[in-house]
Order: structure tokens, then C-alpha cells, then sequence
């Protein structure tokens, strides 16, 4: 039972991760596209 919750949060964390780094992608392209360069965001 403990190994079920275990594969379903881990589950749950990673297409959590994967929106969030689609979301972040999209954002990046975004921004490259009006001439914002990328290095930016983490100065």
C-alpha cells in the first residue's frame, strides 16, 4: 500500500515538473521572440 501512494506521488511530481518546464520553455521562446534574450532570467 505504502509503495502505491509512493508511485502515484511520484507520479503526480513529475508531470507536475513537466507542466512546469513546458510552461517555462513556452515563457523563454515567448520572450526570445520579442527580442528579450534568454541569459536574462538568471542574471
Amino acid at each position: 500500500m505504502i509503495l502505491f501512494n509512493y508511485k502515484n506521488s511520484l507520479r503526480e511530481v513529475i508531470s507536475i515538473s513537466k507542466t512546469i518546464l513546458i510552461f517555462l520553455y513556452n515563457a523563454v521562446t515567448h520572450m526570445e521572440d520579442k527580442g528579450i534574450p534568454f541569459y536574462l532570467f538568471f542574471v
